[in-house]
């Protein structure tokens, strides 16, 4: 209970007055729409860290940090993006290889059937895939992607 009183204080300095009641039903409401999200990217939603509802756009915006892996996601009528950086350590691999065989994949395997556009790049420990679809649902989930890079670095 104190982490709400908490968020009402930072609320109230945002010029946003709610009452616990207030609170606790928009809490409801924003965790039915984001299961959503949180359930197709297999991500809790304690990993949620922001999450922008952009009415005008209109577009979910939502980024989520899980383990060493951080995932920004943007959902609109235009489609869906996501970025999905990795930390990667102790592999002495050549980044070229690396962006070569996870290219591959992407284009040759079924969980990445709906992706219409993607990008992978290498830099700095990280590697970062970029997946653009015309649905959440076309998307892998983050498992198949954590285990498909896991296969990568494996085999190479």
């Amino acid at each position: 209970m104190e982490a709400c009183k908490n968020l009402l204080d930072r609320l109230a300095k945002e010029g946003i007055s709610l009452g616990v009641e207030d609170l606790c039903k928009l809490g409801y409401l924003v965790a039915k729409s984001v299961r959503v999200l949180t359930d197709k990217l297999g991500a809790p939603i304690k990993s949620l860290d922001t999450l922008e509802i952009d009415f005008e756009g209109p577009r979910i915006i939502a980024r989520i940090t899980n383990d060493n892996m951080q995932v920004y996601v943007d959902v609109s009528p235009d489609g869906v993006e996501e970025v999905i950086s990795l930390q990667v350590k102790g592999y002495k691999i050549s980044p070229q290889l690396i962006e070569e065989e996870l290219s591959r994949i992407i284009e040759e395997h079924d969980e990445f059937q709906g992706v219409e556009e993607y990008d992978v790049s290498v830099a700095d420990k990280y590697i970062t895939i970029t997946l653009v679809a015309k649905l959440l649902e076309d998307l892998p989930d983050l498992g198949t992607v954590r285990r498909i890079l896991g296969e990568v670095l494996e085999g190479l």
